[in-house]
Order: structure tokens, then C-alpha cells, then sequence
């Protein structure tokens, strides 16, 4: 299982790279509902500080996340009831994902290159 969930997660990622709209201004932090639609991973549904609040107190994930200069993401960090339970560093070379590190709330690191 964690094989599989493992295998989907890296095809995610990788569909970063695939995106070319990105239209956040360099920085953040910005907040997010985690999740996962048809053109791939990608950090959607932004939200409000506040509202960050009220998904904690409901026990739901959200996502952190930070853009490079060309508004493509550079550091995720997904949180579950308040805790960091993913790190997800993204690196980018002539524009296009290089390589992706995952790190989990273990501090256990997988590390990708494309």
C-alpha cells in the first residue's frame, strides 16, 4: 500500500513541472486545501489564515506552500490537525522539475531526480 500511495504521489509531483500557469507572486506563505485534480498535483483552492483555523479544529489537512521567481511552488508542507506531516522541496533547472525531496514527519527523505 504505501508502495502504491508512494507511486501516485511522485506522478503528482511530476506533473508540477508540466504546469505552466502558475500565477503566484514569488514568496508567501500561502495556504491551501490539499489536493489532487485531473491536470495533476498541484496546490489548489487557496485559502485564508482564518479558515486554516477552522480545518484544524474539523481535523483536515492543508497545505503550506512557498513559489520561486517564476511562481512555480518550491516548498509545500502539508499539515494535518495543526502537526507537519509532509516537506516537499522542489527544485527546478532552466525552468523544468530537476528534482523533487519528500520528506516525511519522520524526517525520512526521498529524493527524486528528473
Amino acid at each position: 500500500m504505501k508502495i502504491l500511495y508512494f507511486v501516485i504521489v511522485m506522478c503528482m509531483i511530476m506533473s508540477i513541472g508540466c504546469k505552466k500557469n502558475y500565477n503566484h507572486k514569488p514568496g508567501g506563505p500561502y495556504y491551501f486545501k490539499w489536493s489532487v485534480s485531473y491536470k495533476g498535483f498541484y496546490p489548489t483552492g487557496e485559502i485564508t489564515k482564518d479558515e486554516v483555523k477552522i480545518l484544524i479544529e474539523d481535523g483536515y489537512a492543508y497545505t503550506i506552500a512557498f513559489f520561486n521567481n517564476d511562481g512555480k511552488p518550491e516548498i509545500m508542507k502539508k499539515y494535518h490537525k495543526g502537526e507537519m506531516v509532509k516537506k516537499i522541496e522542489l527544485y527546478y533547472k532552466d525552468k523544468k522539475l530537476s528534482k523533487v525531496i519528500i520528506i516525511d514527519k519522520e524526517g525520512n527523505k526521498t529524493i527524486k531526480n528528473y
